[in-house]
């Protein structure tokens, strides 16, 4: 998913640092 949306997953990042770790990490 974060794959097809480099841009998106950056920006998840900085909205949610904590559960985007986590779902990187998966």
């Amino acid at each position: 998913m974060h794959a097809l949306q480099p841009l998106s997953s950056s920006a998840h990042r900085l909205e949610t640092p904590l559960p985007a770790m986590t779902d990187d990490h998966a």
